[in-house]
């Protein structure tokens, strides 16, 4: 029912979307940046595809096409499309936005999440996630809008299903959103530091899977044109049997064709680090600091530099291109 009630309200005569003065002048000097602004919460997240990958809801309507490229050393382009009516909004969102620092924590193996990280590498999963909005009310003092989100791990072949709402009164925003995903692991011949033994043997299977859920929060403020927001990202996994926490505290700045963005992400989850070659169990707590700076050459095109966008403490390149 749920499901339907999103389906209506995508093709509702009433779903409603607001011009931007430079799409209705369609002014060739209006910055790409000005986009930035329009998302009902989440304001001050560095990209729209990890807006959308934290709440459905925050998938960008604007009219047109749009593709986000992020490039790191010694890893793949990362890829996501993002396309809109004026009122609706799709995105394919890549998966290496799990597990970086805007989104959600999924699990990995220890082992090889701590390799990962030492060669810079990003968390790859072949996991399909596509997300829709709708905008319900979208004037220059309120704003709603509602979202879905679709995942399906190729090993489980399960479609998973998420809702998301966002809404924005005057200069506050708000924005909630709950999820279901599947996690699979290859235990192989991995060994868990906590007990020495194979996973494997521990779970009598070469392979471990279960579904999850995810639950974000976000709620945030835009003076002008700073933006500061305040996030929570939770989950409960059984295979570490503790609760994952995530909180995400970030802020933007629009100067003239600049965007200027830093963050923080305090993170409490219990993880294992590398140290003097042996494997020692740290503090469940893991603080991470971000910064990024993009700029618009007109309103089809942006490009930037950022740091620790994947938790790698990494320099990445972006560029984002409006059609």
């Amino acid at each position: 029912m749920t499901f339907l009630l999103i389906i209506l309200v995508f093709v509702s005569p009433f779903a409603y979307g607001a011009k931007d003065i430079c799409d209705l002048l369609n002014l060739k000097n209006c910055p790409g940046v000005s986009k930035q602004g329009r998302r009902s919460s989440s304001q001050s997240t560095p990209t729209t595809s990890a807006a959308g990958n934290l709440n459905p809801a925050n998938v960008s309507q604007d009219r047109g096409l749009g593709a986000e490229v992020i490039y790191q050393d010694n890893n793949p382009v990362n890829a996501s499309l993002v396309t809109g009516t004026g009122r609706i909004g799709g995105a394919f969102l890549s998966t290496s936005l799990e597990n970086s620092f805007f989104g959600s924590r999924v699990v990995e193996l220890d082992v090889e999440r701590v390799t990962r990280e030492e060669r810079k590498k990003q968390y790859k999963t072949k996991k399909l996630t596509l997300g829709f909005s709708a905008g319900l009310l979208k004037n220059k003092k309120y704003g709603l809008d509602v979202g879905v989100i679709f995942k399906q791990h190729p090993e489980i072949k399960k479609v998973r299903l998420g809702s998301g709402l966002s809404g924005r009164a005057g200069i506050f925003t708000l924005g909630f959103s709950y999820y279901a995903d599947d996690l699979f692991l290859n235990l192989g011949s991995i060994v868990n530091p906590a007990s020495g033994d194979l996973y494997s043997n521990q779970y009598n299977s070469t392979t471990y899977q279960e579904r999850f859920y995810v639950r974000t929060f976000n709620a945030g403020v835009r003076i002008k044109n700073l933006f500061i927001d305040y996030g929570l990202i939770s989950t409960r996994y059984k295979f570490i049997g503790e609760d994952t926490s995530v909180r995400i505290i970030s802020a933007a700045f629009i100067y003239k064709s600049f965007l200027f963005n830093v963050a923080n992400r305090n993170e409490l989850s219990p993880y294992w680090t590398l140290d003097d070659n042996m494997y020692l169990k740290s503090k469940r707590q893991r603080n991470e600091n971000y910064g990024g700076v993009q700029y618009s050459f007109n309103k089809y095109l942006m490009m930037g530099i950022q740091y620790n966008y994947f938790l790698l403490k990494e320099l990445s390149y972006s560029a984002t291109i409006f059609f």
